[in-house]
């Protein structure tokens, strides 16, 4: 019987710099049955010229004549691309992080004993631009997310895994860190993705978890870029909260959630929409443009806290 078959998506757009090493750090994988699948948001620096220079047949790249706007956009073609395949487990190996080679095995042996699980996910140190480490994830999940234990590997029921930490904030730090079962992935995915700019991973998190369990691994297997300037550094305040509560409603509406711990989320994200001194008529306008649906609510929320 042949090991399960894994897609390496690696959305990637003027990573030039970084995209080497994340190509070689998923060629250099001790688990081999995998596909690359490169696709360029029509990038404007040497990218496409680093592509090239691979000759493993197991690298396929394609390139956009011009840019979507989002990365999420690459997962609407993967979502699709699945549907012809046969690929059993979905890698977003963002283009400017890396992994240790014993990621793939690891994931997916996990997800291969656990058939119920639709993902896993493991920690992550924390680079910079020169490589340099600056931090883990086992800060920053023992800060938002404290009832839950993130020294040791346990196997949590997606509702719970929602109830417990996605209603508050995404508890994956970086999408690169997790393998998701194929079936998963196309169901979690949906076209409103590419209307999110900072949300758009943890509404897909909701989703895929209410899918199946969760297989979290206390192990260092990856390498989570952040940048001097990143979107989540230049994106307006307005948009930024409507996000987090677009990606709470989400939570609730997943039927994972009683309303109680809803509106308790709801009541931090409406202090620091006061906090911050946000404009209505900019939380309108963001909330219009990401997800009508859940604005009304949204300012119910503002209303009545």
């Amino acid at each position: 019987m042949s090991p399960p078959s894994v897609l390496a998506l690696v959305p990637s757009y003027n990573h030039g710099s970084f995209i080497r090493d994340r190509v070689q750090s998923i060629l250099a994988q001790t688990f081999e049955n995998f596909e690359v699948d490169v696709i360029d948001d029509c990038s404007t620096d040497q990218t496409m010229d680093v592509l090239k220079s691979f000759s493993d047949g197991r690298v396929k790249t394609s390139r956009r004549s011009t840019n979507s706007g989002s990365p999420f956009s690459a997962w609407l073609d993967v979502s699709r691309t699945l549907a012809n395949s046969n690929f059993e487990y979905v890698w977003i190996a963002e283009s400017d992080d890396r992994a240790e080679p014993l990621f793939l095995e690891r994931a997916v042996s996990a997800l291969n004993n656990n058939r119920s699980a639709s993902m896993y996910y493991c920690h992550s140190w924390f680079i910079d631009d020169s490589d340099l480490i600056i931090g883990h994830s086992i800060n920053y999940l023992k800060r938002v997310f404290p009832d839950v234990e993130w020294d040791r590997g346990w196997i949590m029921s997606g509702g719970d895994f929602i109830r417990r930490c996605l209603v508050r904030g995404m508890a994956i730090p970086n999408m690169s860190s997790a393998l998701i079962r194929a079936e998963a992935f196309r169901s979690a995915v949906h076209s409103s993705l590419a209307r999110y700019k900072l949300a758009a991973d943890w509404v897909f998190a909701i989703r895929a978890a209410t899918l199946g369990d969760v297989i979290f691994d206390p192990w260092d297997g990856n390498y989570f870029r952040h940048h001097a300037r990143t979107s989540r550094k230049e994106t307006d305040t307005a948009r930024m909260l409507f996000e987090h509560m677009s990606a709470t409603r989400t939570a609730l509406l997943s039927g994972m959630v009683d309303r109680e711990t809803y509106l308790e989320q709801m009541r931090v994200w409406t202090n620091m929409y006061r906090c911050e001194k946000v404009r209505l008529p900019d939380f309108v306008k963001w909330g219009w443009k990401v997800s009508r649906s859940d604005l009304p609510a949204c300012l119910s929320n503002l209303a009545t806290a």
